[in-house]
């Protein structure tokens, strides 16, 4: 299975800490699950401009040898970058609907409307569906305030989000204002990524009687919109690489999963845990082939590289694998190190 973009090979490795052996042999015998170590294709240590693979010890079977996974060889002067990516968490998207100040209006019809786009995952704004909420008054508002209108749009939203059944929102009145929430969700590898949802929020107030002069009914400009909250996928999320290795496994173990059952092969897979965070580093390289007319193969390694958030010495299993990759490179080629403290 090929990557997103336009590298034909991409793979993922996925560790919690460098190990101490320097060998292929005594890595393969001697690492603990989830060590990672770059070692030269020869089975020493890393060494100047000498082809390497990145391995990482599992719980497999060792006895069928299913207790590491390697990466394919890389070539040092047929690297062409490697950068890291330190964690940063994945930030909800939060839009506030402003001006229930006002009123409340008589004989007009209160509206928020949550507009989805891409939906589906058919990625073209051209797709959509609108969650629509409502409040209408009548022409007299006695006993109604603005607080009962921003609480019966609410009702409205969620009730429309039950009968649908994704709850993908959050809403909230806070003072004069409806907060509108997207929820972040665990994602299924195989059948749901859970992406962060494109969105953007309208909101209107409209007379419910047109004037008989003009036929047209009176709009109001007491509402605004605004994105309070950025929307942010996140770097070294859970999900994000949960998702990733499902994906790249595809390439590297069986293409259709699942689907020959019983007569399938077993795909491992080692960042299922979605609670777990990492800091990514991605070396990008290529191999070049003897075929006329196919000068080079693009590819992709992705090391995911545990961090415990708001512990900064974690650092220090990213930056193992940093020096490692300095030692094959050149200091040049590799950023530099992530703080420890």
């Amino acid at each position: 299975m090929a990557v997103f973009g336009p590298n034909q090979v991409g793979e993922v490795i996925v560790g919690n800490a460098v190990a101490a052996e320097t060998t292929v042999a005594t890595f393969i015998t001697s690492a603990s699950d989830k060590e990672i170590k770059v070692l030269s294709k020869n089975g020493g240590a890393p060494a100047v401009g000498v082809p390497f693979n990145i391995l990482q010890k599992t719980s497999g079977d060792s006895a069928k040898n299913l207790n590491y996974e390697f990466t394919d060889v890389v070539k040092p002067g047929q690297v062409n970058s490697v950068t890291l990516a330190a964690y940063s968490p994945a930030v909800a998207k939060v839009v506030t609907v402003s001006g229930f100040t006002v009123g409340p209006r008589a004989n007009t019809t209160y509206e928020v409307l949550i507009r989805i786009t891409e939906d589906g995952g058919s990625l073209s704004t051209e797709n959509f569906r609108v969650i629509q909420g409502f409040y209408v008054t009548g022409d007299d508002v006695t006993g109604i305030t603005n607080n009962i209108i921003m609480d019966g749009i609410i009702a409205n939203i969620n009730k429309a989000q039950e009968k649908e059944g994704t709850n993908n929102f959050t809403l909230a009145r806070v003072g004069t204002t409806i907060t509108v929430t997207e929820v972040l969700k665990a994602s299924d590898p195989a059948k749901d990524i859970a992406d962060p949802l494109q969105f953007d929020v309208q909101a209107y107030i409209k007379g419910n009687t047109p004037n008989p002069a003009t036929g047209n009914t009176t709009s109001y400009s007491d509402l605004s919109v605004a994105v309070t909250t950025a929307q942010s996928a996140g770097v070294g999320t859970g999900k994000g690489i949960a998702n990733y290795e499902w994906f790249t496994k595809g390439y590297k173990y069986e293409v259709y999963r699942d689907t020959g059952y019983p007569a399938n092969f077993n795909t491992p897979y080692y960042a299922q845990d979605q609670s777990k965070t990492y800091n990514v580093i991605s070396i990008n390289h290529y191999s070049e082939n003897v075929v006329v007319g196919v000068e080079r193969q693009p590819k992709s390694i992705t090391i995911a590289v545990e961090f415990t958030v708001g512990d900064v010495a974690t650092n220090a299993a990213t930056n193992d694998v940093l020096a490692d990759l300095r030692t094959v490179l050149g200091a040049g080629a590799v950023p530099a190190d992530l703080a420890v403290a």
